[in-house]
């Protein structure tokens, strides 16, 4: 899937790296538990590729179109909502990127796969000021609402 400034892939192990960055950093994981370790890392990649063989999407690397670069990741998951399985857009943009509208290119185009390839619902939720702005302008309510497609 490409965008005007972004390509998104499947998440592979050597993005690594650049996840770490993001997942990594206490600042960019303030409303997880707690910032992720380098093997937690490789445990959420993983976690996305089985995502793919299970249900035939989860969250994409993050490329930048111009030089190739893993700036994070977005994309459709699953989670547990009001004992369904919901499609849920996520994502993440390493901090040097962020501030750029990455995440709500990113975001739109998943929400728009999601609606047109896969599920006629999905919601989007983050308790974070910065990334509600990017969820709203990319098409989705910072809430747990269902957004109907």
């Amino acid at each position: 899937m490409a965008t005007e400034r972004l390509r998104l892939r499947e998440l592979e192990i050597e993005d690594l790296d650049p996840l770490f960055e993001v997942l990594g950093d206490p600042v960019a994981m303030r409303y997880y538990p707690a910032p992720l370790d380098r093997d937690a890392v490789a445990a959420w990649i993983g976690w996305a590729r089985q995502s793919y063989r299970e249900n035939g999407f989860g969250l994409w690397a993050v490329l930048d179109r111009k030089d190739g670069r893993c700036i994070g990741d977005c994309g459709p998951m699953l989670q547990p909502v009001e004992d369904q399985l919901i499609p849920e857009v996520g994502y993440h943009i390493v901090p040097s990127e962020q501030g750029r509208g990455y995440a709500t290119e990113a975001a739109r185009a998943c929400v728009a796969w999601v609606a047109r390839d896969r599920a006629p619902m999905t919601r989007s939720y983050s308790p974070s000021r910065a990334t509600s702005r990017s969820a709203s302008s990319g098409g989705c309510w910072p809430s747990a609402s269902t957004i109907r497609m």
